[in-house]
């Protein structure tokens, strides 16, 4: 049986890693070349961990931001359910969905 539970959300402290608007970026799959390298030039942005040059990099540079307060853990572990409400096509649309900390098995157990 898959192991689900609430999921505690990390986020920025803005008053430690800066404006919010200096942190964020699209998701990683829609960032050209050039656009990494223009958020990677923002040493706190989020492309540091879903764009990095390796997976230890961003290993390293989550453990990096957590211990020195600039990602912080909410309190306490919630369910998250998130809507969309305005299509690419700028349709209002609602989509609904469950975040949650999901349990990692091995593909062959099927369990997910």
């Amino acid at each position: 049986m898959a192991v689900v539970k609430p999921f505690r959300a990390l986020r920025y402290d803005e008053s430690k890693a800066g404006p919010l608007g200096t942190l964020v970026a699209p998701p990683y799959d829609v960032i050209s070349p050039g656009e990494r390298l223009d958020y990677l030039a923002r040493p706190n942005n989020v492309v540091h961990l879903t764009l990095p040059d390796s997976e230890e990099e961003a290993a390293s540079t989550l453990e990096r931001w957590r211990a020195d307060g600039l990602l912080v853990e909410e309190p306490p572990a919630v369910w998250f359910l998130v809507q969309d409400y305005v299509g690419p096509d700028g349709v209002a649309r609602t989509r609904s969905g469950l975040v949650a900390s999901l349990k990692v098995e091995p593909y062959g157990t099927r369990t997910v």
